[in-house]
């Protein structure tokens, strides 16, 4: 690869995955070969992607993909990973029974907007590290997503809330989920209940930009969502806030999904 081939991905992966996430034009996304599987370690198959419309594979990304095991603990990355223009595809053997989760592992990341010689400019630093610049706006970003995936029985270990900016946490197990059947989840952030937060599902067949099906979390920081038909669903919730560290930034900008499949009961 030429030096300035490798320049210009560098730069356009800059652009994708931590600009334009501040501005709201992306989504991420997990997709696994199955969601339950009653076979002796199977072959676990992901596609990891993310674009402006759901469910159509904008590009691949460099994040890693981690898998957690059924008792909690991280069991690695997957074996093998190819990143292609459009996705990011692994794999990794899963030899015990069990819910395992499958997430993103994406770094803080600061971005500011400020200002010189009347023009105004991105970059990728907390407003701090800019001592004397005319500062416009500066957004601390994380960004997570999740999908659960089961070998021949479930569990819920994985299901357990984790501390992290910002979670929708599966209150009905989220590969036992059927068409007409309320399934739960709770939002927190560090840890906290979040009441009043919408909580969206974009249905594999539909346009992937407008959410057939949406809530609203109560008192408890916790919503219910029905499914009409079966298929798949990206969950998504975002929180715009106030900075905690108003120091290194003045909005904390934290968006999440979650990937879950419908099924009709036999």
């Amino acid at each position: 690869m030429s030096k300035h081939v490798a320049t210009c991905i560098f730069v356009a992966t800059f652009f994708t995955a931590v600009i334009t996430p501040v501005l709201g034009h992306e989504q991420q996304w997990i997709l696994p070969n199955f969601f339950y599987i009653n076979h002796e370690s199977p072959w676990l198959g992901m596609e990891h992607t993310a674009g402006d419309q759901r469910f159509v594979p904008g590009h691949g990304l460099g994040s890693p993909l981690w898998i957690i095991h059924p008792e909690g603990w991280r069991m690695g990355r997957p074996s093998s990973i190819f990143v292609g223009q459009t996705r990011t595809v692994g794999e990794m053997e899963l030899r015990e029974p069990g819910t395992y989760r499958i997430e993103t592992d994406h770094p803080v990341q600061y971005v500011t907007e400020f200002e010189v010689d009347g023009k105004k400019r991105w970059i990728g630093k907390s407003k701090d590290q800019l001592p004397g610049k005319k500062i416009l706006q500066s957004a601390h970003r994380w960004s997570q997503t999740t999908t659960f995936v089961t070998v021949k029985k479930y569990t819920k270990r994985v299901l357990e809330p984790t501390g992290a900016f910002l979670e929708i946490v599966p209150v009905t197990h989220p590969n036992k989920i059927f068409v007409g059947k309320g399934f739960a989840v709770r939002v927190l952030s560090r840890g906290q209940l979040v009441p009043g937060q919408e909580v969206h599902a974009y249905p594999e067949m539909g346009s992937g930009h407008n959410a057939t099906l949406a809530a609203v979390t109560n008192a408890d920081g916790e919503c219910e969502l029905t499914f009409p038909s079966p298929g798949k669903y990206l969950l998504t919730t975002n929180l715009r806030q106030d900075a905690k560290d108003s120091s290194r930034a003045n909005i904390d900008v934290f968006n999440v999904s979650v990937l879950v499949e419908a099924r009709k009961r036999n």
